[in-house]
């Protein structure tokens, strides 16, 4: 028999309440909501959002019975990809306030008891940022090795056909050094070398900056660009059933036209991660590494990131934001596949988490 509108709600309402999740983790089954900041509030009337803005409309976010929320990059930066480009990871943009601001909004929001989670971008910068400078001045400067230089391929050019997310080559030639340098998305944000351990460690360090100053955790920014292969092999062409990648372009991207193997996704990266776990496992209470996967297939991550997903890492799932695969998933079967069968058996929260 099929029930009407009021028979459902009625069943709804008198259904026994749902055993809850453990909680002893508490970002297991958590709602968390996304604060853009640029488009979220504008407290000074310049048409941009900023931090006091988010400050005057937490009792909203409280009140949308979330548990805490995530903040859009506030980093200094040029706004070439509107703060995915830092040239200071320690500072806040003076369009989005001061640290001042990012202090009084963290405490303000754990008075609320909303935790706070900050969008961190640990595979790439600007180019405007002084450790590219450096590095872009010569092949034997400290930090020459900082960022995924190549040599120029015999004919030339780039040194493999890898492209950019946004289209055309994922290498831009330097002068300075007579080589091309990687940059995954724009040409304005190059790629570090986080398989270098000065580097990563460098990284390691803005990030325990702002781990020290309170907040609860982190989203890291495209983790399936961690690192690339060393050997920078060519990617082949898509099978003939097409890309399994949803990308930004639409279906005429050229980047859906490789099928991603060597420039994303490797296992290179997975060591990088465990060591940013390893760093937010320091803490106390532990700070939340959520990982943003974009523009890479959902089969080959889950098959290689287990370790990192399990309770025992206290980690939750990387979100696929771009991705599909041939075989269509609800948000409910890849949690199942990811983290495995919720406690108690009861379905996950929805949140978004990237």
């Amino acid at each position: 028999m099929r029930l009407d509108r009021e028979a459902v709600l009625a069943r709804a309402i008198l259904r026994a309440p749902i055993t809850p999740m453990s909680r002893k983790e508490w970002w297991r089954g958590c709602a968390l909501y996304q604060v853009y900041i640029r488009s979220f509030n504008d407290s000074n009337g310049d048409g941009i959002g900023d931090l006091r803005g988010v400050i005057e409309r937490l009792d909203y976010i409280r009140d949308l019975n979330v548990d805490g929320f995530w903040l859009s990059p506030f980093f200094t930066s040029p706004q070439k990809d509107f703060g995915y480009d830092v040239v200071d990871f320690r500072n806040v943009d003076e369009s989005l306030g001061t640290m001042d601001d990012f202090m009084e909004l963290l405490d303000e929001a754990h008075k609320r008891e909303l935790k706070v989670l900050i969008d961190f971008i640990p595979a790439h910068t600007s180019n405007e940022h002084p450790w590219f400078i450096e590095s872009r001045s010569s092949r034997d400067n400290h930090k020459a090795d900082w960022y995924i230089w190549a040599d120029a391929a015999p004919d030339g050019g780039p040194p493999s056909n890898w492209l950019s997310t946004f289209g055309g080559s994922a290498w831009t030639w330097e002068p300075r050094r007579s080589q091309y340098y990687y940059h995954p998305f724009l040409s304005c944000q190059p790629a570090m070398n986080l398989q270098n351990p000065e580097t990563l460690e460098a990284v390691i360090r803005e990030i325990e900056f702002w781990f020290d100053r309170g907040i609860d955790g982190t989203r890291l920014d495209a983790v399936q660009c961690l690192a690339c292969d060393p050997d920078f092999r060519n990617n082949p062409p898509v099978s003939s059933h097409g890309s399994c990648i949803l990308i930004s372009g639409g279906p005429n991207n050229p980047f859906g036209k490789q099928s991603h193997l060597f420039d994303r996704d490797v296992p290179e990266a997975l060591e990088i991660v465990e060591k940013l776990r390893d760093v937010a496992d320091r803490y106390e209470p532990k700070r939340v590494l959520a990982g943003e996967l974009s523009a890479a297939p959902i089969p080959s991550f889950c098959s290689r990131s287990g370790p990192y997903r399990s309770a025992s890492a206290r980690s939750p799932a990387p979100t696929p934001c771009a991705s599909r695969s041939p075989r269509p998933y609800t948000s409910h079967r890849l949690t199942h596949r990811w983290l495995g069968p919720p406690a108690h058996g009861t379905p996950p929260r929805s949140g978004r988490t990237c």
